[in-house]
């Protein structure tokens, strides 16, 4: 997703997302940080008898407790200069976000120049 007028990027598309800050299309917009709870959904909806989801789908929850879904064709995306939830930044380890921005900056010069502008 790309929203010029406003100066703000989310970057490509993360594979083999486990954890960590993303942007999950269609889930808000902001960024979250976001853990792979795709193994416990699945046996609870087994044990309750439900239809499973797809098998390329992939189930996350955030620190703040929002759901998204993900597969193959709609993937976690990087989250770039958008906007970071700040429920979920109180509870993220500090580390993380420093790092996950500082290596996407350096892949991605185009979102570093647009910080760099304001």
């Amino acid at each position: 997703m790309t929203n010029l007028s406003e100066g703000k990027f989310s970057g490509g598309p993360i594979d083999d997302f486990t954890s960590g800050w993303a942007r999950i299309p269609f889930v808000g917009m902001k960024g979250h940080y976001w853990n792979d709870q795709t193994d416990t959904i699945r046996a609870l909806i087994a044990k309750d008898g439900g239809e499973p989801p797809a098998a390329d789908a992939r189930l996350f929850v955030s620190l703040c407790n929002v759901f998204g879904r993900t597969d193959s064709r709609v993937p976690p995306l990087h989250v770039g200069t958008i906007g970071l939830c700040k429920r979920c930044q109180k509870k993220a380890p500090r580390w993380t976000r420093k790092e996950e921005r500082a290596t996407f900056l350096e892949t991605h010069p185009e979102a570093a120049e647009a910080l760099r502008r304001g």
